[in-house]
């Protein structure tokens, strides 16, 4: 029916301002384009049949004769950016939508999760990054009710959630029973908390796909992706696909208002050393792209070869204190750090505290001595007595 309309210099269409509708209008334009097609303005009525009803014959001829060209897609006038910013406050909402972090003292180092924020998280294998974000996606879809969806690539959704569930009740593996599980159906039963799970082959285009279905059914505020490396195993330029993914991601949370943490591996580092940007695998523009790049560090302190591991039968350790800082930050230029305690028994963090530095070199006076991360300076864990 688009070509019967092709003839008319203007076209007004009388549509409700549903998502429907407004769907609508969008494609009607794309055929048409947006200086032909006219829109009204209900004045607060529902559509046109409402204000012929309660208003008149009138007051509809009145809009007939004042509909205005529609909005040309993605561009959107200073006045109407301005009025927002004032709903938003008169809502009682800040000027940019955000999520607190679980822990305050990750949100003064990070700063809130702000809409449009792509946030990558780098730290060694077995440092916590999976486990930080899974306490994450309870404080804000268990404890807040944000819609939150997690694209998990490394392990099944069955293991995941037993990690979720220990991190819920501050329990070990062993404790969880059917008692346990019946209260965690209890409590996260109302929670708007989705998980997606791969098999195989997993890429970039099904993971925005599948993210935005995700916002348009339950309105999906954070989406965390763990992680980087795998989504681009499945192509063989790994370095471009890697670019390709971060942008992607980028691009979807700007245009949706929502945030995204991307999960990244660092490349092989001398134990004891901290990454910085230029430690993160694969392509640099992860790093252009991100408006945060958050680190965590733990300590090896067990064998940390592989011969010794096999002297000593027992796998690397890591100090459960956790370095968190920041080399980049969207408000702010990187540099600020905190200390996190790691309960891997329970999979949990919670702030460390000047008893968890009583035997060590790490804890003095004011405050936590830390590594240094700038480039081209030593960056080295405290040395413990």
């Amino acid at each position: 029916w688009y070509e019967l309309l092709l003839p008319f210099e203007k076209v007004g269409l009388f549509f409700d301002f549903d998502s429907a509708g407004k769907s609508l209008v969008e494609r009607v334009v794309s055929r048409l384009g947006a200086e032909r097609v006219m829109i009204p303005d209900y004045n607060g009525r529902k559509d046109a049949n409402e204000v012929l009803v309660k208003d008149g014959s009138e007051a509809l001829n009145e809009i007939v004769r004042h509909t205005h060209p529609s909005p040309i897609k993605n561009v959107y006038s200073a006045i109407e950016v301005v009025e927002s910013l004032q709903e938003r406050l008169l809502s009682g909402e800040d000027l940019e939508r955000g999520e607190e972090w679980f822990l305050p003292e990750i949100t003064n180092v990070v700063g809130k999760i702000t809409e449009g924020d792509l946030i990558t998280l780098t730290g060694d294998a077995g440092a916590g990054k999976t486990s930080l974000m899974i306490q994450q996606m309870l404080y804000t879809a268990v404890g807040h009710q944000v819609p939150t969806l997690i694209t998990e690539l490394e392990m099944p959704r069955y293991r995941l959630m037993r990690k979720a569930i220990q991190c819920l009740f501050k329990i070990e593996k062993d404790q969880i029973d059917i008692d346990v599980l019946r209260e965690a159906r209890k409590t996260i039963s109302s929670a708007p908390l989705y998980i997606e799970a791969y098999f195989r082959n997993p890429n970039i285009e099904s993971v925005i796909e599948t993210a935005t279905a995700a916002y348009h059914r339950y309105g999906i505020r954070l989406l965390i992706v763990d992680n980087l490396h795998i989504l681009a195993r499945t192509n063989d330029d790994i370095n471009t696909e890697e670019g390709k993914i971060s942008r992607a991601l980028k691009e979807w949370a700007n245009e949706y208002g929502s945030s995204v943490v991307l999960i990244v591996h660092p490349r092989k580092i001398e134990n004891g050393m901290l990454a910085h940007g230029n430690d993160m695998k694969g392509n640099s523009s992860v790093r252009s792209d991100a408006d945060t790049c958050l680190f965590m560090h733990r300590k090896h302190t067990g064998p940390n070869s592989e011969r010794q591991m096999m002297e000593s039968l027992s796998g690397p350790d890591l100090d459960p204190r956790t370095y968190l800082y920041t080399e980049k930050g969207r408000d702010h230029d990187g540099g600020n750090s905190t200390w996190l305690y790691f309960d891997g028994s329970k999979s949990f963090f919670r702030p460390c505290t000047s008893d968890d530095f009583a035997n060590s070199g790490g804890f003095s006076g004011n405050g936590k001595s830390k590594p240094t991360s700038k480039e081209n300076e030593t960056r080295t864990w405290p040395n413990d007595n």
